[in-house]
């Protein structure tokens, strides 16, 4: 069987069949629509140097060129589809440039709001002006006045006084200003400062005031875990963190200070405190002003939801991974000990169930394979506190 005769006067059929030049033209308009879209999306989530853009800007633009000539040609639609190439990346460019542009307008105008925000509320801080200045300064804002303060803070060190003399403002004008929830989140980003700039001890008290001022009837100064919706990264861990570093940083004068203003420690602020203790003296002086020796927190070194003994054993391990017998090593038994002399208990588990002792062979094992087990005395000691069950049992005379 052979094929039938080409009638005289008609062309063979184009190699690649696309419908004919309208379907060719609506084709290569997309595909130089999507192309320029992605391109210059590309170049605005990455920046790149003039040479670098005009480089692969060229690349994309030869690569569709010749891609849409090739096709033209198979298919017999070269006009068709170079014209619906060319307008698609035209069009997609200009696209792109306008929403660019229009995205860095409104940034514009909110960095310029916010400037503004800022500008007006700390002249009326520093000017001693009325509550009627921070009320209309806070009304005019673009954003919550925790945010606004959040974005100053984040900044960089910021004169604390003035950090200090805004939270009393902003105490006394009350619900005017800016409502309790945002007062508070003002005043735990004060409270980060005062630690970023090792001011704790000298202003905590000041800033209890502050916080007793804002919640009259509070029996204890906390907040939830995560209690806002960060407006930056930066300001994600303000919040039940900046109470408890409060507790880790400062230790017995934070907890003084918390008693004289009236404030009762949660057990997350307790175990804080108690946690990080590298001696006898401290947790004996710690316990006897009434904390819970077996509070549960957020864990400093071995994760959530642990006390201050599954931390002290933790850190034990780490200590004496590697290099066993090492002075520190008797020291942070000593603390071990003295948690467990006052009625800590070392069945207790984390939430992932492990306990003290399991804590503490966990760190031990991370001395590394190049390395001998820790088998030292204080390794032995620390097992025997915490590991009863491990404890060799003595020869029978």
């Amino acid at each position: 069987m052979t094929d039938a005769p080409v009638p005289p006067g008609s062309r063979p059929p184009p190699p690649l069949d696309l419908g004919g030049w309208k379907v060719a033209f609506a084709l290569w308009f997309v595909l130089g629509l999507a192309v320029a879209w992605a391109t210059a999306a590309f170049f605005d989530a990455n920046p790149v140097d003039a040479s670098q853009r005009r480089f692969m800007g060229t690349l994309a633009l030869a690569a569709g060129a010749f891609a849409a000539t090739l096709v033209g040609a198979l298919s017999r639609t070269l006009a068709a589809s170079l014209c619906g190439g060319v307008l698609g990346l035209v069009l997609g460019l200009f696209a792109q440039h306008a929403i660019a542009t229009l995205q860095a307008e409104r940034e514009a105008t909110a960095q310029a709001g916010l400037a503004e925000a800022d500008r007006r509320l700390f002249e009326a801080v520093a000017t001693e002006a009325g509550d009627d200045a921070i009320v209309a300064a806070l009304r005019d804002s673009p954003v919550p006045v925790a945010q606004l303060v959040c974005l100053r803070v984040m900044q960089g060190p910021q004169d604390i006084d003035t950090l200090m003399r805004l939270g009393r403002r902003l105490v006394d004008a009350g619900d005017a200003a800016a409502p309790a929830d945002q007062r508070q989140r003002v005043l735990l980003l004060i409270l980060y400062e005062l630690q970023a700039r090792y001011r704790l001890e000298a202003d905590l008290p000041a800033w209890l005031a502050l916080w007793r001022a804002n919640e009259p009837g509070a029996a204890s100064v906390e907040v939830p875990s995560s209690p806002y919706a960060p407006t930056t990264d930066d300001c994600a861990a303000v919040g039940a963190d900046t109470l408890r570093e409060a507790f880790q940083d400062g230790g017995l004068p934070t907890l003084h200070a918390w008693r004289e203003a009236g404030f009762a420690p949660t057990p997350a602020q307790q175990q804080a405190l108690l946690a990080p203790l590298r001696s006898v003296a401290d947790v004996e002086a710690a316990l006897a002003l009434g904390l819970e020796v077996d509070a549960r927190g957020t864990g400093y070194l071995s994760g959530s939801d642990t006390t201050a003994l599954m931390e002290q054993a933790y850190g034990a391990g780490l200590g004496m991974a590697g290099h066993p017998d090492d002075p520190e090593d008797a020291e942070s038994v000593d603390v071990v000990e003295a948690l467990l002399r006052h009625g800590a208990d070392p069945a207790l588990r984390d939430r992932r169930g492990r306990d003290a002792c399991a804590l503490f062979e966990e760190a031990l094992a991370g001395h590394g394979p190049d390395l001998p087990a820790p088998e030292g005395a204080q390794v032995k000691r620390a097992r025997g506190l915490l590991c009863p069950a491990a404890a060799p049992t003595p020869a029978a005379g």
